[in-house]
């Protein structure tokens, strides 16, 4: 493989990883190390306990190992420090400020737009932004007391405003969701230098159910039906061989050389249609998500209902979809099933 393309891939990935880094910084922005206390700096490394979700600096957490908040045990839950407005003394100087969202009749509003949102809700239903609380930067003196700045207020690391090929981040959040932060970061990486290749490894394992799964109906339908076709020789020939095994005969692979190419034929296909998956679903997903967002924006301006029943319709998960395609296949399979073996066994019961 020529060094090049090599190379340049490796930097985009460790381009992706400094984003992956500066989100995690501005996302604990002025909390302490529960090990060492200490306030986090820009250039620090830090850690997320995947236990507790308590930040630590690396070098911390390698001294033994372990969380310094629950030590590895389930039953704690690390959470925010309370934080104040501090008024800035002259204009210019920034300052730290969160507005934590209230909880009211068993709900939890949200801390952007002040919607009320059911406890446990990663994502407002309203605006589609994090629950997370807000970090606000505050340059103006006369900014009131809890004004949120919408051009600096963060969010994974990035402004809310901030715009990727004309759409807002905010928008991405609340289309794609689950795993919002995972894809804002690649979408980010891709458009800045300028590529459409950008791994997705629960597409490489799992392609059409990843496309189904990420209402991609198009493409899952096309994956899926190139599954098919290519599972059909492996059926054959293991019907076949079944059909041998029950009927205490050898199995004839010369009567059954033509499916045998056709498995090897199609394993190769499969393998390329899974590394295909794993470099353009991120692409793909993409297209997919602007291409609606736009749409919303555009037929829903003044229609708050509409455009959060349109992004609901077309963006987020369905697992409804992945499980009624398993139906199908099992059933499709059964059907097989029954058309090549039952006829076998039923003489012999």
């Amino acid at each position: 493989m020529p060094i090049g393309p090599w190379f340049s891939a490796r930097q985009d990935t460790l381009r992706e990883i400094q984003f992956w880094k500066r989100g995690i910084i501005l996302l604990y922005a002025g909390e302490d190390c529960v090990k060492c206390k200490n306030h986090f700096k820009p250039d620090d490394d830090i850690v997320v306990c995947p236990i507790c979700g308590a930040p630590q600096h690396r070098p911390c957490y390698k001294e033994e190992n372990v969380c310094a908040f629950c030590g590895n045990e389930p039953g704690k839950q690390w959470k925010r420090k309370p934080k104040q407005v501090i008024t800035p003394a002259q204009p210019g100087v920034q300052a730290d400020i969160r507005a934590a969202g209230e909880e009211a009749g068993g709900k939890v509003a949200c801390p952007w737009c002040g919607e009320m949102n059911e406890p446990g809700k990663k994502f407002c239903v309203t605006c589609g932004r994090t629950m997370r609380e807000p970090q606000v930067q505050q340059p103006f003196q006369n900014m009131g007391q809890g004004a949120v700045n919408e051009e600096t207020a963060t969010m994974y690391g990035f402004t809310v405003e901030e715009q990727i090929d004309g759409v807002k981040i905010a928008d991405i959040s609340r289309f794609v969701k689950n795993n919002a932060i995972s894809f804002i970061v690649k979408f980010k990486a891709m458009s800045m230098y300028n590529r459409i290749i950008s791994l997705n490894f629960p597409a490489f394992f799992l392609h059409f159910l990843y496309f189904f799964y990420r209402k991609m109906y198009k493409l899952g339908a096309l994956f899926m039906a190139i599954y098919v076709i290519c599972a059909v020789p492996a059926t054959v020939v293991t019907f076949a061989g079944i059909q041998a095994q029950l009927a205490g005969v050898p199995f004839d692979y010369n009567a059954y050389a033509v499916w045998m190419t056709l498995l090897d034929v199609s394993r190769f296909v499969m393998t390329g249609i899974s590394f295909i998956a794993l470099a353009f679903t991120n692409h793909w997903y993409r297209s997919y998500a602007f291409k609606h967002i736009k749409h919303a924006k555009d037929d829903f301006a003044s229609d708050t209902a509409g455009y959060n029943a349109y992004m609901d319709k077309k963006g987020g998960i369905s697992a409804i979809a992945v499980a009624s395609v398993l139906g199908g296949l099992f059933i499709l399979y059964m059907i097989a099933v029954s058309v090549f073996l039952v006829p076998v066994i039923l003489p012999m019961m």
